[in-house]
């Protein structure tokens, strides 16, 4: 897992995006690289909730902040907006100020700049490990028994460049990983993005495959260069974003 200074790091360095869309709008209409280089939570518009999201988000990453305390900080910015699930009829996930719903934005950002940390390695790294390898490394009460139906999807779409049929290991620049985020063979409760985690409340995560390993299961140990990650979206791909549910660029800052 990448230092903590990394991770919250990437997590400062995300723009703050407020949205009236539900979760399956924002997967449909939002493109994967600006969810990626964002802070948002679906149905919130507030520009006050999410910079306080973030904010929690980062210190719980630094480990300046625990989960318990970074949950409070949200709901002290949502009651300051007369924020009232009852009134609104909102409930389970939709109560923007439920505990399961904090939850979940605390720790699928965090991980999501953990993945990102990983993906952006040095060149140095990936000559010595140019292979991740996916695997559970946290626990769930009801785990997802479909891991290797999604590989073989996301394997079958991208027709198995740079990656493994038999076992869930790929090259770092294979498009697999981008692949999976994305849901092909139809799933829907993927976040989008080319690292873990790949889909919502998921506990699998990569395991660095070393070079020599690599080279013993028929991978090259010599991933093609790539472009890095860039963790910051511009003002146009902003603007347009904010455009699709009527909030201006004014409005952002």
């Amino acid at each position: 897992m990448p230092a903590d200074s990394i991770v919250s790091g990437i997590i400062a360095g995300k723009s703050l995006l407020p949205t009236a869309l539900s979760s399956a709008e924002i997967r449909r209409r939002i493109p994967p690289g600006l969810r990626q280089r964002a802070i948002f939570s679906a149905r919130t518009i507030e520009l006050s909730v999410i910079k306080t999201i973030k904010e929690a988000v980062e210190e719980v990453a630094s480990g300046k902040l625990s989960g318990a305390d970074a949950r409070l900080a949200i709901l002290g910015a949502l009651d300051d907006t007369g924020y009232n699930p009852e009134a609104l009829g909102d409930t389970g996930l939709r109560d923007r100020s439920s505990r399961r719903r904090l939850d979940l934005i605390i720790k699928t950002n965090r991980q999501m700049a953990a993945g990102a940390a990983q993906a952006s390695e040095d060149a140095t790294a990936r000559a010595l490990y140019p292979a991740w390898r996916l695997e559970r490394y946290r626990s769930r009460m009801r785990p997802r028994a479909d891991w290797y139906e999604r590989w073989r999807a996301a394997g079958d779409a991208v027709g198995w460049e740079g990656a493994l049929r038999q076992e869930m290991v790929a090259r770092k620049d294979s498009p697999i990983w981008a692949a999976i985020g994305r849901g092909e063979g139809g799933y829907r409760d993927t976040l989008g993005n080319p690292y873990p985690p790949f889909a919502f409340g998921s506990g699998m995560g990569w395991t660095p495959v070393s070079a020599d390993e690599a080279e013993r299961m028929g991978l090259s140990a010599s991933p093609a260069a790539e472009t890095p990650v860039t963790l910051a979206p511009s003002e146009q791909e902003i603007a347009d974003a904010a455009a699709e549910f009527g909030i201006t660029m004014e409005d952002l800052l």
